[in-house]
């Protein structure tokens, strides 16, 4: 769709050129057109560069009314969410445990790497950040909506953490994925998943500790646990 910039200039320019074609006739001057004077007939090139003449100031006024095309723009809205993954990298994660219905038997680790890598994919539109932890807990990305680095450290999980640090300390992995969602958090939307093949004995002062701070920072959180112990009990409030 094409739209004019100053339309004016153009009507400008044609209310020049009608005065041209209704000016009155010569014949209106005499009584008889046999008083009129006899006059050659134009020829072709007068017709030519009248007809050239005609067609540049055509095109000089649409190129002063600088015709633009212009294009429909629609805008999404999306309210982009704070997540924090927190995975659990402790020794026991390298373990099996057989598939659904297969006697095959897969490894803890690689289904919460393959579980976080289609969520992530599935987030396009959210901040996401990762957190891992054994005996301690370290940020492995920051909160950012830069999901291919996030993506290439997902894919090399087992090297995130050294031999010597995979115990499982779930309630420091809380309070350190709290602190950066306190630092860089900046959606009202805020989710702290949590993954892990074990709960850890967390002391009450610390459990109601986290558990003021989930209130207080307004974040949702969210333990999927990968073969728990039937007896395992996760505090909430």
């Amino acid at each position: 769709m094409m739209q004019l910039t100053h339309p004016e200039l153009l009507l400008i320019g044609v209310l020049l050129i009608v005065p041209y074609f209704v000016r009155p006739r010569r014949a209106w001057q005499y009584a008889s057109l046999q008083l009129l004077p006899a006059q050659a007939r134009l020829g072709l090139a007068t017709w030519l560069t009248m007809a050239l003449a005609g067609s540049a100031f055509l095109l000089l006024l649409i190129a002063l009314a600088n015709p633009q095309k212009t294009a429909t723009h629609s805008t999404e809205t999306v309210q982009a969410r704070d997540i924090v993954l927190t995975l659990d990298l402790s020794l026991s994660m390298e373990g099996h445990l057989p598939s659904a219905g297969q006697a095959e038997l897969q490894n803890k680790l690689d289904l919460s790497q393959q579980a976080a890598l289609a969520f992530v994919e599935q987030s396009e539109h959210d901040r996401v950040g990762l957190l891992v932890f054994g005996d301690d807990a370290f940020g492995a990305w920051p909160l950012s909506m830069d999901t291919t680095t996030l993506r290439t450290r997902l894919q090399h999980l087992d090297t995130l953490m050294p031999i010597s640090l995979r115990g499982t300390n779930v309630g420091k992995a809380l309070v350190r994925s709290l602190d950066h969602m306190q630092e860089r958090g900046q959606a009202q939307t805020k989710v702290l998943i949590l993954l892990t093949d074990g709960l850890d004995t967390i002391a009450p002062e610390m459990a109601e500790d986290i558990l003021q701070r989930l209130r207080d920072q307004n974040v949702e959180l969210y333990v999927l646990g990968i073969a728990l112990s039937k007896t395992a009990h996760i505090p909430s409030d």
